[in-house]
């Protein structure tokens, strides 16, 4: 009960169920909380029954489904609460972390594209594409898109720092060709940011995929960063239409700037200011999870 609240609730979840040692009996398990931020447990359910393991089940009861709570009390309750809270203590809904960018939006379990399969060569009927960050911490994205459903797939990343452009631009290659089987002819676009203007050169020149590099000059204004913020949030989920997803595999960059661990982490500026923490809105650049989100927008905007 209330397993959340437990400072490391997967590892009570494992010790609970490994007390049982002998494996001709089937156990029977069931976990109750009140979900908290990036609620690990109830994430880890989640992702069972989304990847179609069918003895996992998930049941979400709110509070107003408590026969023994009066409703003034949940109104008392609510009235002291912020929307956030209440998603969480009330609703019993997940919610991401306070601060995040795409916290509405992206879904650690619904984000997945669990059904996604690479079928040992590109398909005639997809078009692939990059989304390249430059170096120093250069980032690329590897995309699938289907053009009758409007759907992004994320289905690699290459993560490099400190590579020289030509390097970075090798790497990419390498990856493309022996994980994927895919050729630069095979690449239909390069997205990139039009800084430094080496890299878009680079990238255009015969090297590698000429005349299929596409360029944005991101201004200096917070207009246009947040002009492309606003086109990923809708492409992450628009009315519950997602189209954009990611890779299952994705969850196994270790790296700390891999694209999941970006777009869950990516957050706003705080400032304390009278002892009252603040949000200021604006983008916390000077951020590891700045770069993949940075290739996104190039790509989407």
């Amino acid at each position: 009960d209330e397993v959340e609240l437990a400072a490391d609730p997967m590892s009570v979840w494992v010790a609970a169920n490994n007390r049982l040692r002998d494996n001709r009996v089937t156990t029977f398990g069931l976990a109750t909380s009140t979900p908290k931020a990036g609620a690990s447990l109830a994430m880890f359910f989640r992702d069972r029954i989304a990847d179609g393991h069918t003895e996992y089940a998930e049941v979400v009861m709110p509070s107003a489904s408590n026969p023994s709570l009066d409703p003034a009390y949940i109104e008392s309750m609510l009235s002291s609460m912020s929307d956030r809270e209440a998603q969480m203590m009330v609703y019993g809904n997940i919610v991401a972390m306070a601060g995040t960018i795409f916290g509405n939006e992206y879904d650690a379990s619904e984000s997945v594209a669990w059904g996604w399969k690479w079928h040992g060569a590109p398909r005639s009927d997809r078009q692939y594409f990059l989304f390249i960050d430059w170096p120093p911490s250069a980032v690329c994205l590897l995309v699938e898109f289907d053009q009758k459903t409007g759907l992004y797939i994320f289905f690699d990343e290459v993560i490099t720092d400190g590579q020289q452009i030509g390097m970075f631009c090798s790497a990419i290659v390498d990856a493309c060709e022996q994980r994927w089987g895919l050729r630069r002819d095979h690449i239909d676009g390069v997205y990139c940011d039009a800084q430094p203007p080496e890299g878009r050169q680079m990238a255009y020149s015969k090297r590698f995929w000429p005349s299929r590099v596409h360029f944005r000059t991101v201004r200096g204004s917070r207009r246009d960063k947040e002009s492309g913020i606003e086109t990923v949030r809708w492409c992450l989920n628009c009315q519950g239409e997602r189209r954009l997803l990611f890779a299952k595999r994705l969850r196994t960059t270790k790296s700390v700037r891999g694209v999941l661990k970006s777009v869950e982490n990516y957050a706003e500026v705080e400032r304390v200011v009278d002892g009252q923490l603040i949000r200021t809105g604006k983008v916390r650049q000077d951020s590891p999870y700045s770069h993949a989100n940075d290739a996104i927008r190039y790509g989407l905007w």
